[in-house]
């Protein structure tokens, strides 16, 4: 196939040193490595991915079947022989909690003997190579595959220099084109490449173990399933944000530049067109059988029974890489017990747990309302299917988050089963609530303008009118009275006015603070004599307690609509000749300011929405039948949160109101 590009290659085998060092150096053009190229091209070897040949890593552990390990947590304490470059099998163990620093990781002489004389408890190995010898000498084994904890490294790729890139681009499209046509016709051609491996390169291997590794890497490339060489950009990053929890590589890398683009041309398309075929192949076999079942030929039917056997283990092989790959948290369990039979990896990654630890789980685990979850699984059982539900599910850390799930019943290794697909819509949710937030506070807001602001309106136009008409007859006092009256009407109107535009200046988030060094107690004592007259109609008296002085950073003009609401809000609801308390104090972490009232007081439900404009109702009337919309006391909340500091209030219904303002030193 090299030929056939016009291109001349000679394969050396690489002794003693790192592919990536050779290529690099520019002692060859291209390469073969692993998953560990990304660390290679993060630490600055000017490398780049052509292809991705095997989508699996073949790198397992093996321990001896006499060992009954169960999962990998037995490996803790134990001696394991580990080669260079299997840093997925570090990471398998880590990601299932396996304390590393109480192993002791020993070379690797890729040799069986230490693990049959015990003198490890495990050794890492290729599923194409340590295995077959193993089978070979009739011993039992345990396989601990990382793809069971999640961790889905690459295998072999293909690589070459920028240099190289750069300076013949028309070399390395061929050299990949005819590498990859290379790797097609060995699959299509097996026996052919087995033998002329035999015969004409090296017999280190017998015929028996080439078939071996045949048939184990083909389980590796997948070329049944993915076009060869195909590159996933996203578990490329999934694999390097891997390697940077192992302290590989730097938490921000960036791989701008590691992936070969001539292997854009690949589309998800291919998955899509393989699972029709697959699906018209299992229909085919079907009919066939079907056919074969009416045959009076026994051995024909016999024969045509294993291949759909044979046929059918494929169809779920592509099927469940189908579903590893899914976009998409995916999770099989069984019917009735609930029972985990699979969980892919997303789902892992949603539901904080390992393969490992959740096919030991059971599906309620996941639901935040268990009996929400037995009515789902209910329906499931009546009807066959979910679809499209919208309800809280949580991880295996209690973590909470809203998801729409699709679920099916199925059959999965002969058990009835239910195929469940979750979508996080946690941000939909979020912004739904808060969407819905808003459009109360503007319903609330415009319900305001529309009554509180036409009212007083409307009023003046009435003394107004009243006035101009009657302006010769009128008395002098009764004038003095009308004009008092619509004074009084008209500073409530630019009160509501101003506290409205400065509501609406915060929600467009224009306000800002303005700090400086104030001193509180002046700014307390100047409101205080601001309000007296409106006290005084009341006979009301605004007693400041004694205090030391209170100077800090803090907006004066903010504050002092502060002030100037809860002390008028104070007057409002204090009946006839009482009392107002006003307190000015200092803590070790915090200046506090307070406002006492023994007037009307409210109720705890009146209390707990004070501050909420999309919760509240139309204001109270104070004890002389002054009116309000409750607006003042929400920006007071407002302006003391820009402060940084919170806003009490303890309130009981007649016996009058307190609130306390705490600012942080």
């Amino acid at each position: 196939f090299y030929k056939k590009q016009g291109i001349e290659v000679i394969i050396n085998e690489v002794a003693n040193t790192e592919s990536t060092n050779v290529v690099v150096n520019g002692d060859a053009d291209f390469g073969i490595a692993n998953s560990d190229i990304l660390v290679s091209r993060i630490n600055g070897a000017p490398v780049v991915l052509l292809a991705t040949v095997f989508q699996h890593s073949p790198f397992v552990f093996v321990t001896l079947s006499e060992n009954s390990t169960l999962n990998v947590h037995n490996f803790a304490g134990k001696k394991v022989m580990l080669e260079p470059h299997a840093a997925e099998l570090q990471a398998y163990l880590k990601y299932d909690q396996v304390p590393l620093e109480s192993m002791k990781f020993l070379p690797h002489n890729y040799k069986v003997e230490k693990l049959l004389s015990k003198e490890v408890f495990a050794m890492s190995a290729y599923l194409t190579d340590e295995l077959y010898v193993l089978d070979s000498l009739k011993i039992g084994y345990n396989v601990f595959n990382p793809r069971a904890g999640g961790i889905d490294f690459f295998g072999d790729v293909l690589f070459t220099s920028e240099k190289v890139l750069r300076e013949n681009p028309e070399l390395v499209r061929k050299f990949v084109n005819a590498s990859m046509e290379g790797w097609k016709y060995a699959f299509e051609h097996e026996n052919e490449i087995i033998e002329l491996i035999y015969n004409r390169y090296s017999k280190r291997r017998t015929l028996n173990h080439l078939y071996f590794e045949a048939r184990q890497m083909k389980q590796l490339v997948m070329p049944d399933v993915v076009e060869i060489g195909y590159i996933n950009k996203q578990r490329w990053q999934r694999i390097g944000e891997i390697y940077a929890d192992l302290n590989l590589i730097p938490a921000n890398f960036n791989l701008d530049g590691f992936f070969y683009e001539d292997n854009e041309k690949f589309n998800y398309v291919v998955i899509y067109v393989s699972l029709i075929a697959a699906v018209l192949l299992l229909i085919i076999s079907v009919i066939a059988f079907r056919f074969y079942k009416l045959s009076t030929n026994l051995k024909k039917e016999s024969v045509q029974k294993k291949l759909r056997e044979e046929q059918l283990v494929l169809l779920e092989k592509q099927y469940r890489d189908l579903v590893d790959y899914a976009p998409y948290p995916i999770i099989i369990h069984q019917m009735n017990s609930g029972k985990v039979l699979y969980i892919n990896q997303l789902a892992c990654e949603k539901f904080e747990v390992s393969r490992t630890i959740a096919v030991n789980l059971f599906n309620l685990g996941f639901f935040s309302n268990r009996n929400l979850g037995k009515s789902i699984a209910e329906q499931i059982r009546n009807r066959g299917f979910i679809r499209n539900v919208e309800l809280e599910l949580q991880t295996a850390h209690e973590s909470k988050f809203w998801a729409v799930m699709s679920a099916v019943q199925v059959q999965f290794n002969g058990e009835n089963a239910v195929f469940c697909a979750v979508l996080d819509i946690s941000e939909r949710i979020e912004m739904e609530n808060e969407l819905r937030k808003l459009n109360s506070t503007k319903d609330k807001f415009f319900s305001i303008i529309a009554h509180d602001l036409r009212g007083p309106v409307s009023t003046l136009s009435q003394f107004l009118n009243y006035a101009v008409a009657k302006f010769d007859s009128m008395q002098k006092s009764d004038l003095q009275q009308y004009l008092n009256r619509l004074n009084d009407v008209a500073s409530n109107t630019y009160t509501l006015l101003e506290n409205l535009l400065i509501w609406a200046s915060m929600q467009k988030n224009e306000l800002k603070l303005q700090l400086q060094l104030n001193n509180l107690n002046i700014l307390i004592q100047k409101n205080i004599e601001l309000l007296q007259p409106t006290a005084d109609q009341k006979n009301v008296r605004l007693n400041l307690l004694p205090s030391n002085k209170v100077v800090f950073n803090f907006d004066a003009n903010l504050f002092e609509t502060v002030i100037r609401n809860l002390v008028s809000n104070a007057i409002k609801y204090s009946y006839a000749s009482s009392v107002i308390e006003i307190t000015l104090s200092e803590t070790q972490s915090t200046y506090e300011f307070s406002v006492k009232d023994y007037g009307i007081g409210m109720h705890k439900e009146v209390a707990d929405s004070l501050f909420d404009i999309s919760s509240k109702n139309s204001s109270q009337k104070g004890t002389a039948g002054e009116t309000g919309t409750g607006l003042g006391l929400i920006l007071c909340y407002d302006f003391v949160q820009l402060h940084r500091g919170v806003i009490e209030v303890d309130s009981k219904f007649g016996e009058g109101t307190k609130f306390t303002v705490r600012l942080p030193k």
